[in-house]
């Protein structure tokens, strides 16, 4: 390690994190990516109502649409809670 390494480390990126009730009452914390895919993975499961091409490309479409507004409102609920 140089001089400069020692003098300059490194600093692990934090990522942004809100509070939320778990299913069980306790706070949990999640980044962005845990909390949108909590929502997508519940919005998974219509897929399995029809197999059909039509209602996959719909459910996928639902899913993506999902996914970004549980980013959306997850940047909101940072600015809430980090103000």
């Amino acid at each position: 390690m140089n001089n400069s390494e020692k003098a300059n480390p490194v600093q692990p990126v934090c990522e942004k994190t809100i509070t939320v009730s778990g299913w069980s009452g306790k706070d949990k914390s999640l980044t962005k990516d845990e909390f949108a895919k909590q929502w997508t993975d519940h919005v998974a499961q219509i897929r399995r109502i029809s197999y059909s091409l039509d209602w996959q490309k719909t459910s996928s479409v639902i899913t993506e649409q999902v996914r970004k507004q549980a980013e959306i409102e997850f940047d909101e609920t940072w600015a809430e809670q980090n103000k």
